[in-house]
């Protein structure tokens, strides 16, 4: 009886961090929705440390940073008390803080460890969103600024979970609240990091429909890490080489919609997508500032920077890289070859790629043989049946092979799971 079980089953402590304007409290909260649905024998519950200072967080944010990290090492201290009310408890901390735009960072693992966490998921968004919704509380932080800010969070809620030996999992706000559950509760399930062409399919309508039947069915069949629910390009990519006035339009056609709800609702976004948003404004200096090479050595922009680091990180967290037409209409993404690039080397990922034969006939009728081309290590296939089954194939494997690898600490998540899961028809 589930009466019975929850006795026997100890509680499951989840941490979301991310910097102010990811909205982790709605984020906590979807994510507390969709496990209530698949888990309904489970009590869940959202606690936010904010509702545990003794303070308003605008006037904690006026401390010192030894005030600050006191405060919240209290709250902490009090949240953890109500952690027994529930079989699954989703916390949301702060890693860092902005006081007067300087970094101070709140959390000392020995405050987190109080909290007994089981695992990290660190929730990112696209930044001129988050600007929005700190500008309208009185914070109109620039986007250079909250980058650095999502880097930092980033960096020190790594540094948290490897003082508490948990796992800490990047994860983009608008990827499905199904995925978020998954990682939680389907160890076994594979995976995967999707790969695919973005900016030469943007204007065409039938590719980017192509493009969307094939996201929706990798994320009904596996964990899927989707590049394209982030997308911080949007206040750059419409910059002219030279410049006229004193500000950019950004539209609504600017951002790919890439919502999923329509696969129902286990399937809508953690932070859904506020169109209301759209248009809006930057500053030519500003979108100058994000575009423009901070090293020679990279020559990448801070937006671009961040995208190779956000998407590179996606691929260690997967078990493989799905690569769906990378030469399109004989066209390379320099993007998917970094990816391919990166897989074959330092994240040891196999990759599954997808090139029709038209694709191939205008890649190869245009390039020369090279050296030092990108290798793949995996499957070329030139049929959507050959590419899917050998994409399920190698997933399957390499899922089980992490699996065993981590056995021990996915045991408890699926003991918890099974003791309060819906009962199979």
């Amino acid at each position: 009886m589930p009466g019975d079980l929850q006795t026997k089953t100890e509680p499951i402590n989840i941490v979301l961090f991310g910097p102010s304007g990811v909205r982790k409290r709605q984020a906590g909260e979807s994510l507390a929705s969709v496990c209530r649905h698949q888990l309904p024998a489970c009590k869940v519950q959202y606690l936010d440390v904010a509702d545990f200072l003794s303070v308003s967080t605008h006037l904690l944010l006026d401390y010192t940073p030894k005030e600050q990290q006191d405060e919240v090492t209290q709250a902490i201290a009090r949240l953890a008390v109500s952690l027994k009310r529930a079989n699954l408890n989703i916390i949301g901390l702060h890693a860092s803080h902005l006081s007067y735009g300087i970094p101070v960072f709140p959390c000392s693992a020995e405050a987190v460890s109080v909290l007994g966490p089981h695992l990290f998921i660190t929730l990112l968004d696209d930044v001129y969103a988050c600007r929005a919704r700190l500008a309208g509380d009185g914070y109109p932080y620039s986007c250079y600024l909250l980058l650095n800010w999502r880097v930092m969070e980033c960096g020190v809620a790594d540094h948290l979970a490897s003082a508490c030996k948990v796992e800490n999992i990047y994860l983009a706000a608008k990827h499905p609240r199904m995925t978020a559950y998954r990682l939680l509760f389907e160890p076994r399930m594979p995976r995967l990091y999707s790969a695919s062409q973005i900016t030469a399919v943007r204007d065409d309508p039938q590719l980017r429909q192509e493009i969307e039947q094939h996201r929706r069915r990798l994320h009904q069949q596996f964990v899927v890490f989707d590049p394209l629910t982030t997308d911080d390009r949007v206040l750059v990519n419409s910059l002219p080489k030279e410049p006229r006035g004193t500000s950019i339009t950004i539209g609504t056609e600017a951002r790919w919609p890439c919502d999923l709800s329509d696969l129902g609702e286990d399937y809508a976004c953690l932070v859904a997508e506020n169109g209301s948003l759209f248009p809006f404004q930057i500053d030519v200096r500003e979108a100058i500032e994000l575009s423009t090479p901070l090293e020679r050595r990279s020559f990448r922009s801070p937006i671009d920077a961040q995208i190779t680091q956000r998407d590179f990180r996606y691929i260690d967290q997967s078990d493989v890289v799905s690569a769906y037409r990378p030469r399109l209409n004989g066209h390379e993404s320099s993007g998917v070859a970094a990816e391919k690039r990166y897989a074959a080397g330092t994240g040891k990922r196999p990759v599954v790629e997808y090139s029709t034969q038209d694709d191939l006939d205008k890649f190869y009728h245009e390039t020369e043989s090279r050296p030092f081309s990108t290798p793949l290590l995996g499957p070329a296939c030139t049929t959507p049946d050959q590419f899917y089954g050998k994409l399920a194939e190698i997933a399957k494997r390499e899922s089980a092979r992490r699996y065993g690898q981590r056995r021990r600490s996915y045991a408890r998540f699926e003991a918890f799971r099974d003791a309060f899961a819906r009962p199979r028809k």
